[in-house]
């Protein structure tokens, strides 16, 4: 995950990062069956793993918040509206 941030980003350090950590069955059920691309495909393991290496990178981030992704879509809006507003 670590090297996938690197790449992507070019060692761009955000001021913050807005982490929604989503149990990977909640996910996949939000996401529904429509129209299925690469990533869609891959078994359970690819994405427990995935959901593992971006909990161990929001560990080790100061500027990483990590949000429960369970709460209801207001809730999380709330949350998210609260990291943010400070730094507008």
């Amino acid at each position: 995950i670590k090297t996938v941030i690197q790449l992507s980003t070019d060692g761009f350090e955000p001021d913050i990062v807005l982490f929604l950590d989503t149990p990977v069955e909640t996910a996949r059920s939000r996401k529904g069956d429509n129209n299925p691309d690469h990533f869609d495909k891959k078994d359970l393991d690819f994405y427990t793993r995935t959901r593992d290496g971006y909990i161990t990178v929001a560990m080790d981030k100061t500027n990483w918040n990590t949000i429960d992704g369970t709460e209801q879509p207001r809730m999380i809006a709330n949350k998210i509206w609260e990291k943010i507003e400070p730094l507008i």
